[in-house]
């Protein structure tokens, strides 16, 4: 009699349990696929140096999820293993033979995905694709890549056409895959009974209190956000985490000269020191440029303030106004000016409401979607 395959392996370069946003993602997702009865086994990336090469070593148990993880990449050596590489995830493959279902690569290396996408199909396992982002390899902020050029374009145009099936984060990804291959749209998902979210009530601050969480990078335009602030009628406290006053003045310049005491810089915090700050504040914020990435991924920012039920303002990428206008209370602008924003703040001042439907996100609402891609295992 033939055994039901009950395990996916879910890898990726995410940083469990949840040193980063595509940590969030995985964890909740595993959530679902183990409430429909599969077991998930990880394999991410570990910044910690003393990171085991011997895979083996490296197992620990996270919401009662085994996780492996493979040393982050320091060398060029390294990095070409990185993403040529398919060793560590065959390893794991091979100590559970017959029982794999699946395996589920989170926005995996194109040469590696397709080394592993001929493994599996040799041995009858199904390739899930996890889709979260798509990023231009030329812009402003970066110089010109080659091989990430390749490596976005080889995964993006080609490979994800080749899956079982494939999980999109955003609409502009859904529309994109699903007549090409079978697709479920997903959002980024909490588990509302995780304990940092059961966070007490708390005394609000007086005047209007708005935070940034994150690192602007390439993506968040916090330049004018804090612009919008300084220039403000109206009384405002905006903290901003994940960086300090001397790295916002490296990354922008123009600030050097300028007066930023009424900015609070809360530098680098835990992940639920940073729930617990968002919960203090009146709204969260940022703003992103009108770009194909910002429009292809999905801010886990936003989640994250919808699930501690503090609205959010900012503008209208992605699917962001779709969801804010289920949830409520969000500012949503059209665009990114000084005029707006400073409209938004007035906005922001008479209206510090709280999210009622604070589980909007949880997982288990999204168990139909989930439903679809074990229907095909």
């Amino acid at each position: 009699m033939k055994t039901e395959k009950k395990l996916i392996i879910y890898a990726g370069k995410f940083e469990l349990p949840d040193k980063n946003a595509e940590a969030q993602r995985v964890m909740a997702n595993a959530k679902g696929f183990r409430m429909l009865g599969y077991t998930v086994i990880f394999l991410g990336i570990s910044h910690d140096r003393t990171t085991s090469t011997n895979l083996q070593n490296t197992l620990t148990i996270h919401s009662d999820f085994e996780c492996y993880y493979k040393p982050y990449p320091k060398s060029l050596f390294n990095w070409v293993k990185h993403i040529t590489s398919s060793t560590e995830l065959v390893s794991i493959l091979e100590m559970h033979q017959n029982e794999v279902a699946a395996v589920l690569l989170y926005n995996y290396p194109a040469f590696a995905m397709y080394r592993i996408m001929q493994y599996c199909k040799r041995r009858a396992i199904k390739i899930i694709s996890d889709c979260t982002e798509w990023y231009a390899p030329f812009t402003k902020h970066t110089r010109p890549s080659l091989i990430k050029l390749i490596d976005t374009e080889w995964r993006m145009r080609i490979l994800n056409k080749h899956v079982d099936y494939l999980i999109a984060i955003s609409t502009y990804l859904y529309d994109y895959y699903q007549d090409k291959v079978p697709t479920v749209r997903i959002p980024p998902l909490v588990d509302i009974d995780d304990e940092k979210w059961k966070m007490p009530d708390v005394n609000r601050q007086k005047e209007l209190t708005i935070l940034y969480a994150g690192s602007p990078g390439k993506k968040d335009r916090l330049d004018i956000v804090v612009t919008g602030v300084l220039k403000s009628p109206i009384p405002i406290s905006f903290w901003v985490i994940g960086l300090n006053q001397a790295d916002f003045c490296a990354l922008y310049p123009e600030f050097f000269q300028v007066d930023l005491t009424k900015i609070t810089f809360l530098g680098r915090l835990s992940h639920n020191e940073v729930i617990a700050k968002i919960c203090q504040a009146d709204y969260s914020c940022f703003f992103r440029d009108d770009t194909r990435m910002s429009h292809a991924g999905f801010p886990t920012k936003f989640v994250e303030s919808i699930t501690a039920g503090v609205p959010v303002f900012t503008n209208a990428t992605s699917d962001i106004k779709e969801y804010a206008d289920k949830v409520g209370s969000c500012i949503i602008l059209d665009e990114i000016s000084y005029p707006s924003i400073l409209e938004g703040l007035i906005e922001a001042n008479l209206q510090r409401n709280r999210i009622a439907e604070r589980d909007f996100f949880d997982y288990r609402k999204y168990l139909p979607e989930f439903e679809k891609i074990v229907a095909l295992l």
